[in-house]
Formats: structure tokens, sequence, C-alpha cells
């Protein structure tokens, strides 16, 4: 045989060999990969897609495909799309592929449902947490909540909650600002972001207001030393900003207050970056004009539905308050007038339980005494008591010391309880009365609800402002401390 032959087909091999090496370099120099790491999300205007850069690709075509059909709604050289025409509450299916030159990728398919934010509702805080909560959205099987602190923090998953729960309370405490936000969760799917809600965990939710002789006096606990603090009144229901403070600030006088009337004041914190808090507690107190008389009417005994209700009404119908020294065992009985009395804006302080002179009992029915009747006051109308009176105006050392808190006693007395004539009862106290008088009547007789009628009047012909016995000791400057006996603010 000759060799010609096979060296002609070993020379065909080879090149067939070569033209198939090059045509399988060609094709994986040419050929483009598709898209990896592909994912999806709701933002406010719509479904945005994501994927890592293919190297050398050209730009990316992306599809939507909907009941069998497939559209292709966009051509982009970057790695995210966002698809605006969406609808809440629908489920959408795209497929992206790679491109470069006449070369194409497979696709890669995704999913996802196109989802409404949640509205936060409110911020509040009470003690050391705070309480957040949002409106529910239909559909959803749960809630993701999101806290951050204030100035360009990144969001942090704060908790999940099921469908039905639409708050969280966040044991957050210290002087520092944070936002809230929460996302719906529609089985695997999450919407964006609800819009945010901010409060300072540590300083706004402690706003208190008391009566002084310069004005109303604000205190707070200290916010950042960059923050700035707005003040604002409110005053049958019209909202004025009366201040912008320094953070460092702890305190404010309002000089000029509605005296007479309830002022309602908040307070929110300014960030260095212009974020304004969300409001702080609500702090409210009815303001007393220390440049004009004053007198605190007080009442023992009661509560007595019938007389209580018949001096509730005189004092409304003037704008006065009183203070009424309630007996704890008929608290039950009369729980309506107690809670009327608060609603009217009196205050309410402690008289003992079962009217028992104090001087005379041990020193753990003293306590018993208080603390039975303040549990009961607390119970029915919210009010922390500030002051006791005992029975009798009966004190001694012992009592003052066993009983720990402020002790009223009296500088005018109606004797109504000895004379039940709302004539003599009125006489008595026009011939006593002065400027910081504390008066004492009783709310369980007839005579004396006439009385008052009279008594208010009165006070009002001759310029004086009727006011609780707390009202009248912060106007005046008294400072009250517990074991102390008051007669009056001068006294």
């Amino acid at each position: 045989m000759s060799r010609k032959p096979r060296k002609k087909l070993w020379i065909i091999l080879a090149v067939v060999v070569s033209v198939l090496i090059l045509c399988a370099t060609f094709f994986v120099v040419s050929a483009i990969s598709a898209v990896k790491n592909v994912t999806i999300s709701n933002t406010a205007s719509g479904l945005r897609l994501r994927w890592s850069a293919v190297s050398g690709a050209d730009f990316y075509e992306i599809y939507k495909v909907s009941s069998g059909s497939t559209k292709r709604i966009a051509t982009v050289k970057s790695g995210s799309y966002t698809d605006r025409s969406v609808s809440y509450n629908n489920s959408y299916r795209y497929k992206i592929r790679s491109v470069k030159g006449k070369f194409k990728s497979s696709y890669v398919y995704i999913s996802y449902r196109r989802l409404a934010a949640p509205a936060m509702k409110s911020v509040n805080a009470k003690g050391n947490s705070v309480t957040v909560k949002w409106n529910a959205v239909s559909g959803a099987t749960g809630y993701i909540l999101y806290r951050k602190s204030v100035d360009g923090a990144k969001w942090t998953r704060l908790a999940s909650v099921d469908a039905n729960t639409l708050s969280y309370t966040d044991k957050a405490s210290g002087n520092k600002t944070y936002s809230y936000a929460v996302k719906q969760l529609n089985g695997k799917c999450v919407s964006a972001l609800s819009n945010a809600k901010s409060l300072n965990a540590g300083a706004a939710r402690q706003l208190k207001v008391k009566n002084s002789p310069y004005g109303v006096v604000l205190s707070w606990k200290k916010f950042a030393s960059d923050y700035k603090i707005e003040i604002i009144r409110r005053v049958n229901g019209n909202n004025r900003k009366i201040a912008t403070i320094s953070g460092t600030e702890m305190s404010y006088i309002d000089k000029a207050p509605s005296f007479g009337r309830k002022n309602a004041y908040v307070i929110r914190a300014i960030t260095s970056s212009g974020q304004r808090d969300e409001n702080s507690n609500v702090a409210s107190l009815y303001a007393v004009n220390p440049n004009r008389k004053m007198v605190a009417l007080t009442y023992d005994d009661g509560p007595n539905a019938p007389v209580t209700e018949s001096i509730l009404q005189t004092l409304k119908e003037n704008n006065a308050r009183a203070t009424f020294y309630v007996v704890g065992s008929r608290l039950e009985e009369f729980k309506n007038s107690l809670i009327k009395e608060a609603q009217y804006g009196c205050e309410i302080g402690c008289h003992s339980y079962n009217h028992t002179i104090l001087t005379t009992v041990s020193n753990a029915t003293i306590k018993s005494e208080v603390t039975k009747t303040n549990n009961l006051i607390k119970k029915y109308t919210g009010q922390t008591v500030k002051t006791v009176r005992a029975p009798g105006g009966s004190v001694n050392d012992n009592v003052k010391k066993v009983v720990s808190y402020p002790l009223v006693n009296w500088s005018v007395d109606t004797l109504d309880w000895s004379n039940r004539s709302s004539a003599a009862t009125f006489a008595n106290f026009k011939a006593n009365v002065t400027d910081g008088a504390i008066v004492l009547m009783h709310d369980l007789y007839p005579s004396t609800a006439e009385a008052t009628k009279s008594i208010v009047s009165y006070l009002k012909q001759n310029g004086y402002q009727i006011v609780t016995v707390s009202e009248l000791m912060d106007a005046k400057g008294v400072r009250f401390t517990s074991g102390n006996l008051y007669n009056s603010a001068n006294s």
C-alpha cells in the first residue's frame, strides 16, 4: 500500500481539528452570560429589578410576562430598572437577558407582588418605652418594623408581627431621637418602607408644667446639645409656637399664657439636619395670673352626689375650680361624682378612708387610711394625689412623719358643718377671706351648695381667681414639702 494516501488523510484531519478549535474559540469569546443575583423589591414608585453587571454586555432587555404574552418593556445599560406601570395588590412576572452584539444570553425569570406601604399613625413615649402604631393594610399577612437614629443612620429591622398587630412597644431609652417606619408583609413579598415618624426617646415625653409667680413654667429632661426646641401652646384648639430655644435648655417660662383658661403645651426637638421630632406628651394646666388675688375653695367628707354635683355646676358656670378632700369609703358609691370632679378640672385630695382621726391610731392604720384612698382616686380618675387633709385637721409630728405628703388645713372655716345655713356660711366666709386663703367647706349639706353660689359670685365681683390648692401654692411660689402643714399660701 502507498503511504501517500495516509499522509493526505492526516493532513485533512489536522485541518478539520483546526477549524473546530477556531469555531469553538470564536463561540466562547463571542457568547454572553446570563445575568446573576437578580432581585426585585417594592419602592414608592414601582417594582425595582436589580442584577449584577455581566462582563462585556452591551445592554440588558427586560420583558414583562402576562397571561401567556410577553412584552419587552425596557432596554437598559445599567444593572437596575424600575417598572412604574404596576398596580397595587397585583403580581408581576419578568424575564431579563444580557446582550452583546448579536449574542443574547438565556433568560432569567423573577416574580413579585406590588404592595402598598402602611401609613404610620403615631409614635408616643411613656416611661422608658416608645409605642409605635400604624394603619392596617388589607390583605397583609404581617408587618416589619424598622428603627434608626436620625441624621443619616441606616434603618435596622426592629421586629416582625402578625397581621392583627398594629402597634409595637420599643424599649428605647436614653437621650436619643429615633425614627420609626414599617413595611407590609404579604407572603414572601415585602412593601416599600412607610412614611417615618420620629421621637426623642429620653426627653420630649417628660414635659411637665406648673404655675409660678412668673408665669407657667415648663420643664423637661435635657436634649442633645445640637438640637433646638420648639415650644407650642394650645388654647381652645388653636396651636401657637411661642418659642424656639437651645437644646441645652431644660425649662422655659411662658409669661403670657391665656390666664384663667386651660393651656396645653407640647415641645419637639429640631435636629441639626432640620428634622423635627414628633410632639412630646401634652402637658396641660389652668393658668393662674400671679398678679391677681386668688382663693382656694376646699370641700371635705364627700362625695355626696346631689350636693357635690350642684357645687360642680356652679364652679363650671363660673370657670372656677376647687379641691375636694374625699373619704375613701364613699368612693365606690359616689364614683360618678368623683369622676366629674376630675373632668371639671378640680383637684382631688385624700381625707382618709374612714374619716379616722389620725392622731389616735397606729402608724400602720395611718398608712392604710391614706394608701387605700389614694389608690381608689387613681383608679377612678387617673389623678395622682398631691396633698392630704387629716380628718378634723388633727395633725401632730407623728402624722407629719408617717403620711409623707404635704398636709393641708385651712385659714377660713365657714362653719357650714355646724350652722347648716347658707347665709351663715357665706357670712363667715366674707368676714375672713383674704388673698391666698384656703377656705373650708363640706360637700355634704345642701346649704353649702347654696352658699357656694354666693361665695363664687362675691369672689368674682371682687377680682379673685378661684383656684385649686396646688394652683394657689404654685402661683404664690409656696413650695409643697412632704411632712409640712399648710393653712394658706401665707402660712
